[in-house]
């Protein structure tokens, strides 16, 4: 849109009939007809790539290309390279577009309609006003380009995963993406441009520390007392050339590790159960099984004295293991309460120590 209206507002300031504008876009590796005003059908057609010989000489030369002014040039193969480019393009003038660091396009004219050719103070006006047209589409095409990469990095923070919360040094919240919205459990649009403290008490003062410059090197974790949930936040300042920008916050939900973790412990702890209970099984099964032994035949040997004898020892003995077994799970349900007392960790580690060294030698260069 905007190189269709400069087109037309060349059209109008020099009265000609044709004009056109060969540039490269930003998503264009190739010099084509972007914008023309009744160009021929053909001129829409061409391509020019950047190591071509006519983009090569109007980068080099950066200078008009006239049908007035051919005979001054003096090398016969440029002067054909520039009479075929003007054929081409149906022009009688075509002027550089130099942007900052490369060639940005050109311009094509046709005669003005009063059939009078262009002059030599025409077309040093035609190069002045080729100077503004480069430097329009410099900056539209720096724009666009600032565009483009402003929309990408907005989808890129709308789409991580992590939440992110940036503020300005006057503490205000300039950013706030869906995902930290939704661990916050707040609308993202409701907090922009107000304080820092809408986010809550506990980020509010990591985010205004890290502004004075006291950041945690860690992520520090949250739990929220009204229902959010369980998250980890780090905060770091930012400063570009020694001067304060702000804060930039990192949230990170918790929830599912959480979740995942909660499943892992009910997990070991039903194995740990189903393991006890088959241990306590089979340290229970074996008593059983003895004294079964003994009772079914202690009526057909009731008679002789020493199996009476070895029934009641083995019988006496497999209660016993019984009864220390239901001690031992008594005890299991009922810990004792802890002892505490003091302890000279300095002899602690002495002992460990001289336990290492007895162990593997390369603990002798350890100092006791």
């Amino acid at each position: 849109a905007l190189l269709n209206r400069l087109v037309e507002a060349i059209a109008g300031a020099t009265l000609v009939s044709r004009v056109g504008i060969f540039a490269r876009l930003r998503d264009s590796a190739v010099f084509r007809l972007r914008a023309g005003l009744r160009c021929l059908d053909a001129t829409g057609e061409l391509e020019f790539a950047e190591r071509d010989p006519f983009p090569l000489w109007m980068a080099s030369h950066l200078h008009v290309a006239a049908r007035s002014t051919l005979d001054y040039v003096s090398a016969p193969a440029d002067r054909a390279l520039l009479q075929q480019a003007l054929d081409a393009m149906g022009a009688e003038v075509i002027l550089p577009l130099q942007g900052a660091r490369r060639l940005a396009g050109w311009l094509c004219l046709s005669r003005q309609a009063t059939g009078v050719p262009f002059g030599r103070e025409d077309l040093e006006a035609l190069m002045v006003m080729a100077d503004h047209a480069a430097v329009l589409l410099e900056n539209a095409l720096l724009f666009e380009e600032l565009s483009a990469q402003h929309a990408l990095t907005d989808v890129l923070l709308r789409a991580l995963p992590t939440g992110i919360v940036t503020v300005d040094a006057a503490g205000d919240v300039q950013w706030c993406n869906a995902a930290a919205g939704q661990v916050l459990d707040i609308a993202p649009e409701r907090v922009l441009h107000q304080p820092v403290s809408m986010l809550g008490s506990r980020l509010a003062d990591l985010v205004w520390r890290a502004l004075r410059g006291e950041s945690a090197r860690e992520p520090c974790e949250l739990a929220e007392a009204d229902g959010r949930r369980p998250h980890s936040v780090q905060v770091r300042a930012l400063v570009h050339g020694g001067q304060l920008l702000g804060a930039v916050a990192l949230i990170h939900d918790l929830s599912r590790e959480r979740s995942l973790m909660e499943k892992q412990a009910y997990l070991e702890r039903r194995t740990f159960w189903n393991e006890l209970a088959a241990a306590m099984s089979h340290e229970i099964r074996n008593p059983l099984v003895a004294i079964s032994t003994y009772a079914q035949l202690l009526p057909d040997r009731y008679a002789d004295p020493e199996f009476r004898h070895e029934f009641k020892r083995v019988v006496a003995a497999e209660i016993a293991r019984l009864n220390g077994i239901t001690e031992q799970i008594n005890a299991f349900a009922h810990p004792p309460d802890p002892v505490v007392h003091p302890v000279d960790m300095g002899d602690v580690l002495r002992k460990s120590l001289d336990e290492a060294r007895g162990r593997d030698a390369a603990f002798a260069r350890v100092p006791a």
